[in-house]
């Protein structure tokens, strides 16, 4: 998606030759934390301040929070404990939600099997950035108008470049900082966004 387009982008403008990994948010958190991965576009939350180090925000924000099924409406808090929400792994917006005893939640491996337990009825509404969510319908052939409802937005988080606690190095950041900067200021990094919606 605009993200992976946007590290390409990031990369190539900065100079540095180096391979792109999708993986799942829950491992790549683990290998960043463990500097077995250089860096990544995060979400700036509480959660990831702890693990990582913020180097540039890139101009963008997601839209954290509960996308139901079509037909379904939810306008407040209270109207979750008639759902069953699918959380993908490593997926953290509201820390009182994930742990209301009054909610029932099931964990999924990822956005797109978040999505595929949706169509299969096996949940009623799904926990995280509602573009993913939106990308990964796309991609199963399905519309996203068709197949989701309103949704109830629980956060507005500024997308970051960030990276590991200690590696890369010094210039390299540097560079990785000025090219976001650059990309951010001309405009690509919303381009990139837009093209996807």
């Amino acid at each position: 998606g605009y993200l992976y387009q946007s590290a390409q982008q990031l990369l190539q403008h900065a100079g540095i030759k180096n391979q792109l990994s999708l993986i799942p948010l829950k491992r790549l958190l683990v290998e960043v934390a463990r500097d077995q991965q250089d860096c990544l576009f995060i979400a700036r939350t509480q959660r990831s301040e702890e693990l990582v180090r913020f180097v540039e925000p890139l101009g963008l924000n997601i839209s954290a929070g509960i996308l139901p099924k079509a037909g379904s409406d939810i306008a407040s808090y209270q109207d979750l404990a008639s759902h069953r929400i699918a959380i993908p792994l490593g997926v953290s917006v509201d820390r009182k939600l994930e742990q209301d005893p009054n909610l029932t939640t099931v964990a999924s491996t990822s956005y797109a099997h978040s999505v595929e337990m949706l169509q299969a009825g096996r949940a009623s509404a799904l926990l995280g950035n509602i573009d993913s969510f939106r990308f990964y319908a796309k991609a199963s052939h399905k519309r996203p108008e068709q197949l989701f409802g309103k949704p109830l937005v629980l956060a507005t988080l500024p997308i970051w470049l960030a990276c590991g606690k200690i590696q890369p190095s010094d210039a390299i950041i540097l560079k990785l900082k000025t090219s976001a900067q650059q990309l951010r200021e001309d405009g690509t990094f919303l381009r990139l966004y837009n093209h996807y919606q």
